[in-house]
């Protein structure tokens, strides 16, 4: 992503921001238009989505930027990594629950097992 890019979507995302900057503000934000390789994010900074947002941007400092990161966070991202999509849930067997549950517990057994080993 070029750096022109990357400086018109902090403007962009800046003038939005500041539109709707009240005390209370919850609101997250993510702008982009049809064609552009990149999208601007506004998320709380405390939140998980910036978490993840952070961890993206050690992983790839060349497509995810952060511009700010103070109460809120503004960041561009590649449009590819903007996911939409709606979480069903499955149906399961009564025996099915009760195999992960089992899976789950031994799991657990094991980790606590190996930590007082150490």
């Amino acid at each position: 992503m070029e750096r022109e890019d990357v400086m018109t979507k902090f403007e962009e995302a800046s003038s939005i921001i500041n539109q709707s900057k009240s005390e209370d503000l919850h609101e997250n934000c993510i702008y982009w238009l049809d064609g552009d390789k990149a999208a601007t994010v506004n998320v709380n900074s405390r939140s998980r989505y910036a978490s993840r947002i952070r961890s993206l941007a050690e992983k790839f400092p060349d497509d995810v930027h952060i511009l700010s990161d103070g109460d809120y966070m503004v960041a561009c991202v590649p449009t590819k990594a903007i996911k939409i999509s709606i979480i069903e849930g499955r149906e399961m067997s009564e025996e099915h629950k009760q195999a992960l549950r089992d899976g789950w517990n031994d799991y657990r057994m094991s980790q606590e097992t190996s930590k007082r080993e150490e």
